[in-house]
């Protein structure tokens, strides 16, 4: 299905979306109720196959599908919304009507994959995981290396009663997360640009994708450097040729190995194993002139695309 935005009332990017049958209608209003509402937008999305859900940037959320329980738990409470009825299917309207003065921190950010991994990040920069215990111990390694904080950096939290789990708070460095194939799979892309990953199921075209465009911007570095030998000492000369100037803003993985790829300078790539019908889809897209600035995956074929 696709969604655009180009009528001259409200202009916006376009979605194009495979999600399944129980779900669609929801979806769809939920992307009418945004298009019709000007001083909206959609911040964040994350589809898992499973659910599909939604940020906006009036600190409000929407869900599809049947997400799980313990990230609806969370986010019910992050938003103070008591939550009805979490083993229903859809949620297609909007959750809260307004934003309480005295409120917990607002998601800003959330993935989540088909095995009900999952982050979160709030807007006072502190980040709710469920998910592999090497993807807590980067985050962990990650906050060391930055300035130190005056607020504890981790502590442990229990979960819902009905929910025999951990997860932990961290704080800072998350821009996104993405899990990967098997559970001790993700891909972190931090606040200043870096990234790191860990697991044997990282598709290795994403791997050689990195691997090329940072070779890429070695190049560009020492053509700099050499450009400007007569002023730069042999230590600056050195600095220049290790910089990386790749930084990345995002990076998602799908269940099958898919993978989307997108930088600071707003270049993006894509690639694994696409369906049939979505490589027709992003050829479509590609063919009208837009570009597609985000893309999701889930499982049985199902994906998100974001496109301008």
């Amino acid at each position: 299905s696709y969604y655009d935005n180009d009528d001259d009332s409200n202009e916006g990017p376009g979605y194009a979306f495979h999600v399944s049958s129980e779900t669609i209608s929801d979806v769809e209003r939920i992307l009418n109720e945004v298009h019709n509402d000007a001083d909206v937008e959609i911040t964040c999305l994350s589809t898992s196959g499973n659910a599909t859900l939604f940020l906006f940037d009036d600190n409000d959320w929407a869900y599809t599908g049947k997400m799980p329980l313990l990230l609806l738990y969370e986010l019910s409470r992050q938003f103070q919304e008591q939550q009805q009825n979490t083993e229903s299917s859809s949620n297609g309207n909007r959750g809260r009507e307004s934003v309480p003065a005295a409120r917990r921190p607002a998601p800003v950010y959330i993935s989540m994959a088909h095995d009900d991994r999952f982050l979160i990040k709030l807007d006072n920069d502190m980040s709710l995981l469920d998910g592999p215990k090497a993807l807590k111990e980067c985050l962990r390694s990650k906050k060391a290396r930055m300035a130190a904080s005056s607020l504890p950096y981790s502590n442990q939290l229990s979960s819902p009663s009905h929910q025999q789990q951990h997860y932990q708070e961290f704080i800072g460095a998350v821009q996104t997360v993405a899990f990967g194939v098997k559970y001790d799979a993700f891909f972190i892309v931090y606040d200043d640009g870096t990234y790191e990953y860990h697991g044997s199921s990282i598709p290795k075209t994403l791997v050689d994708t990195l691997q090329r465009e940072e070779a890429s911007c070695q190049i560009t570095n020492v053509f700099a450097t050499e450009s400007n030998a007569m002023t730069q000492n042999i230590q600056q000369k050195k600095d220049m040729k290790q910089q990386k100037l790749l930084h990345l803003m995002c990076v998602t993985l799908g269940p099958k190995g898919e993978w989307f790829l997108k930088d600071r300078d707003g270049r993006s790539w894509w690639g694994g194993n696409l369906t049939k019908e979505l490589k027709g889809v992003i050829q479509d897209i590609e063919d009208t002139g837009d570009c597609i600035t985000f893309m999701d995956f889930g499982v049985n074929g199902t994906y998100f695309i974001r496109y301008e």
